[in-house]
């Protein structure tokens, strides 16, 4: 019997664990570019034009809107502050306005898979025209809620 002296031999299962992660990028359900934002950085800002939604990886971000009055410091309204898992940004792709809010990372490093705008489009392809205007209501509905919070 020879005992396995590889140095680079693979862990039970290893191989299939990246095969199936690559396997997921393939099929499109998972964005195959990421993002990394350090504690206090922006992913984006109020009023910016957006090309990108995102998905935490690991981290938290905090989406917020900046209030500026006459004579007093600008002040922010925290809307809500998302975990691993959580989609955000993806109001301005849905009515290609401008970015409601500003999103940055809290309480440490922020790890985002990046979903681009063809991406996004390409998935809205081809869902049903009465769920892609259902969408394009709820998003304006939302924007025109946010606008209201002082």
């Amino acid at each position: 019997m020879t005992a396995n002296t590889n140095a680079s031999a693979e862990k039970p299962g290893g191989s299939q664990k990246r095969r199936k992660k690559k396997d997921r990028h393939a099929r499109g359900l998972m964005p195959g570019v990421e993002k990394t934002i350090p504690d206090g950085g922006f992913v984006f800002r109020e009023y910016e034009m957006a090309q990108e939604a995102f998905i935490i990886k690991s981290g938290t971000v905090e989406i917020f809107k900046s209030f500026a009055e006459e004579g007093h410091e600008p002040r922010e309204v925290t809307l809500g502050t998302l975990q691993a898992g959580a989609m955000f940004g993806e109001m301005a792709l849905i009515g290609d306005e401008p970015r409601m809010a500003s999103a940055r990372a809290v309480g440490g490093l922020v790890e985002l898979y990046v979903i681009t705008r063809g991406q996004f489009n390409s998935k809205l392809n081809g869902v049903n025209l009465f769920i892609s205007k259902l969408l394009q209501i709820l998003a304006e509905n939302v924007r025109s809620s946010s606008e209201k919070v002082k």
